[in-house]
């Protein structure tokens, strides 16, 4: 690697967002998860295991928010 004239260049500047947000490797969702009311989704991540919300928890979407996505979760018996 050569040095540029010495100034520091960290990982957020070399690259634009706009380049980053483009790429969609294999194995990864999108950068843009595109929901819709009543689509069924599962549960990745172990968020609260005591209140039934483990991975693999199957729900479907209710509402979606700016920052929140509320949904009913599936009850198997």
């Amino acid at each position: 690697m050569s040095e540029d004239d010495g100034m520091d260049r960290s990982i957020s500047n070399r690259y634009p967002n706009e380049y980053l947000n483009s790429l969609d490797p294999t194995g990864l969702p999108p950068f843009k998860l595109e929901l819709k009311v009543g689509c069924p989704i599962i549960l990745l991540r172990n968020i609260a295991p005591k209140d039934g919300l483990c991975n693999g928890t199957r729900m479907m979407v209710v509402r979606c928010g700016s920052r929140i996505i509320e949904v009913k979760i599936f009850l198997f018996i």
